[in-house]
């Protein structure tokens, strides 16, 4: 059974071992992953902003994570809730593991003030799509990108 918690310091080598995985199946991959880095961010997740892991089994494994944040952009008064990275393990997904990381964003992001969410998925992946639409959000806009080995 899927359960939820909030992360903690000692989940850290763990989610950056994910992050790997999560960095390699994303438009990010052409950038070169930096463990310590995203280490770091991730204790700033645990301190101030919203770091939830989903764990299955005895031990709670964590087979999941989702990485938000409520920020004031440079344009707006208003609060508006951002999310860094979702990710679930390969063998995990079709759970209900993404949709229940999703939601507790959604919950946290409300509480907080949020007057608009937006999701910052990288992957290339119809499933972050469906995710993302059975939750009620809708697309706007294209993700572009252009990599070094193809600046003019």
């Amino acid at each position: 059974m899927t359960k939820l918690r909030l992360a903690t310091e000692a989940d850290i080598p763990t989610l950056v071992e994910m992050g790997v995985d999560m960095f390699a199946g994303s438009s990010f991959a052409a950038l070169t992953y930096a463990p310590d880095k995203a280490g770091e961010f991730m204790r700033r997740g645990i301190k101030g902003a919203f770091l939830a892991v989903s764990v299955e089994g005895e031990g709670g494994a964590i087979t999941g994570c989702i990485y938000g944040d409520v920020i004031e952009p440079w344009y707006t008064s208003d609060c508006m809730g951002i999310e860094h990275f979702l990710y679930v393990r390969p063998e995990h997904r079709g759970s209900r593991a993404a949709l229940m990381l999703v939601r507790a964003w959604i919950r946290w992001c409300v509480s907080s003030g949020a007057k608009q969410l937006r999701p910052a998925t990288a992957a290339k992946s119809a499933e972050a799509d469906r995710l993302y639409r059975a939750v009620g959000f809708e697309p706007v806009g294209q993700l572009y990108v252009m990599n070094q080995k193809d600046f003019p």
